[in-house]
């Protein structure tokens, strides 16, 4: 998972570069939404669940409508929305619940160990 949260970090960092005038707001707005994301994360070991819970409603909220409420006049922006939107259900579960891990190395260490004669 965080593998995919680095990719679109790096996908939104891209098309930053790439857009100009107000177009550049939509990937900086969630390149801050993926450092709160991160914050949140951190932060769980010092909160109730409840507190944790509210946070990571508004980070799934603010989502929602950053890949369907929100109308984008710039081509590039509409499509990295859609690209979001799609992969909604292998983004948001990190933000949900604090206690799946954040990196995919036990899966990676797996598929070594399957490998190996």
């Amino acid at each position: 998972m965080l593998r995919r949260l680095l990719h679109l970090k790096r996908n939104a960092q891209a098309l930053e570069k790439r857009q100009t005038v107000s177009a550049v707001r939509s990937p900086r707005y969630f390149l801050r939404w993926l450092e709160s994301v991160f914050k949140l994360r951190n932060s769980a070991a010092n909160m109730t669940d409840d507190a944790y819970q509210k946070g990571a409603v508004a980070l799934v909220d603010w989502f929602d409508w950053f890949t369907t409420s929100h109308q984008y006049s710039n081509p590039a922006n509409a499509a990295f929305a859609r690209a979001l939107k799609a992969a909604r259900d292998h983004i948001l579960p990190i933000v949900e619940d604090h206690t799946l891990p954040a990196h995919n190395y036990t899966a990676e260490q797996d598929s070594t160990r399957c490998r190996r004669p």
